[in-house]
């Protein structure tokens, strides 16, 4: 019967939805660098590299592209050797999978973006950094998931996408905090304090939760 009723119902509407988010991914897109990029303007501070008449010095197109796919495949590499040594920290039975998941696993592809959403609070510009820092998940949500989903209904690797309970209310909590911080335009130690307490609290939730092969 759960068989009957995840097919019939339940993976007609993974793969609508695995439609719909890149879709609206996309959008975003053209909408932030095309139609709308006037709005997205970034003046960086005195911080930037200027030229002899104190223009700002901008990289060329190929050259930006180029070093972005050098970083991508490095990054890719860094990712691929934590994922494929971490399999002795997973045979431990006092790890939880779910909490080297949402650390390991989570934190090494993500780096770059913690860095740069770092420089950009340094430089008094916390709309940008925290536009940075949740930029990731955007992707990750919206475009990589899905692209699985869809690649999963072509080719059967397995990848189901059904949360459980407790991912479902760790991601909510998460997106209604995130919307709050941005609503609210600013940004101070407290405000900072109580997003590390936040986050300490789920990676507890997941280190003492346990395992999918326990569960």
């Amino acid at each position: 019967k759960n068989g009957t009723l995840f097919h019939d119902h339940i993976e007609p509407l993974v793969y609508t939805v695995s439609v719909l988010l890149p879709a609206a991914y996309i959008i975003g897109l053209i909408f932030t660098l095309k139609t709308h990029s006037h709005i997205y303007n970034i003046h960086v501070g005195e911080a930037q590299v200027t030229g002899h008449h104190g223009t700002v010095v901008h990289w060329s197109r190929w050259r930006s592209l180029l070093i972005l796919i050098i970083a991508t495949v490095l990054m890719s590499a860094c990712a691929d050797l934590a994922t494929e040594h971490i399999q002795p920290i997973l045979n431990q039975p006092n790890i939880s999978q779910y909490f080297i998941g949402v650390t390991v696993l989570a934190m090494v592809p993500e780096i770059p973006e913690i860095v740069n959403g770092i420089q950009f609070a340094l430089q008094n510009n916390i709309s940008l950094s925290l536009e940075v820092g949740s930029c990731i998940a955007v992707q990750v949500c919206m475009l990589q998931i899905p692209i699985l989903v869809l690649f999963n209904a072509f080719c059967d690797v397995g990848f189901v996408l059904v949360f459980s309970d407790q991912h479902m209310w760790a991601s909510i909590f998460s997106v209604i905090l995130v919307n709050y911080i941005f609503m609210d335009g600013k940004s101070d130690y407290f405000q900072g304090t109580a997003l590390v307490v936040v986050y300490l609290i789920l990676l507890a939730l997941y280190f003492f939760a346990p395992s999918p092969a326990g569960c």
